[in-house]
């Protein structure tokens, strides 16, 4: 079994787990325990207010045990995996669109469709119509 101290975990003052009794069913020790485990952990994790940060804690200290967030170590590499992907698109794209590129050539030389690039745009900046590429993006509509 996992042993944690309290300097191990962050400071979450609102985590819905901070008080809970059995701080061991956050760290199962079989693949087996973790699909068992999990439903639980979604009703304590999902409604909690520290969540994000919880789980944003765990990513950023490649916790490689335990469930953060609401999700397994499992899960959450695959959370990081497929975030380094759509960077790495995001990347390729505007690379090929400072070489002359339209969006939709772009795209299609990376494999992504051009709506699904402009979603992801504006999922992660809603707020926002400043970026270099959004012009280019404009234009090709």
């Amino acid at each position: 079994m996992i042993s944690l101290t309290s300097a191990d975990l962050p400071d979450l003052e609102n985590a819905a787990c901070k008080d809970f009794i059995l701080k061991e069913l956050f760290f199962p020790e079989t693949v087996r325990q973790e699909i068992d485990t999990l439903p639980l952990i979604k009703s304590i994790c999902d409604p909690c207010v520290e969540r994000q940060r919880c789980l944003q804690y765990a990513l950023d200290h490649d916790i490689e045990y335990g469930f953060w967030g609401g999700l397994s170590a499992t899960q959450r590499e695959l959370l990081e995996t497929t975030r380094k992907k759509k960077l790495k698109n995001k990347e390729r794209i505007s690379e090929l669109l400072d070489m002359g590129l339209t969006l939709e050539d772009a795209c299609s030389e990376v494999g992504i469709l051009v709506e699904s690039y402009r979603t992801s745009l504006n999922r992660k900046y809603p707020q926002k119509n400043t970026t270099q590429h959004n012009t280019e993006i404009e234009e090709s509509k």
